[in-house]
């Protein structure tokens, strides 16, 4: 089970990694959530190759499969992780979102 969470945790950085913003505008606190969890993923994928990582829970390697899955269905894009079809977002949602207002030159 070590090396199956391994693989995926690995897996999860290289999306991350690979991700192509293309043409979307840059959201400082998703591209800070996704840093986050790429550095999550990849010290546990660190520990480990290493043989120090202790044997995760089925939960916790569900849990991983999953964000793993949605992050692959999602082409790496963190920030549609977040997104709310509805009218109405969470505040989580509204926080991840937020941008600094571009100065506009006069």
């Amino acid at each position: 089970m070590i090396i199956l969470n391994s693989l995926i945790c690995l897996l999860i950085v290289i999306r991350i990694v690979l991700f192509e913003r293309q043409a979307s505008q840059h959201r400082p606190l998703i591209s800070f959530t996704a840093y986050i969890i790429a550095v999550a993923a990849g010290i546990e994928t660190l520990q480990g190759v290493m043989g120090s990582a202790s044997t995760p829970s089925i939960s916790s390697l569900t849990l991983n499969a999953l964000l793993c899955t949605a992050l692959y269905s999602l082409k790496g894009n963190v920030a549609e992780l977040f997104k709310d079809s509805s009218s109405k977002q969470c505040r989580i949602a509204k926080l991840l979102r937020w941008q600094p207002k571009q100065k506009v030159n006069s």
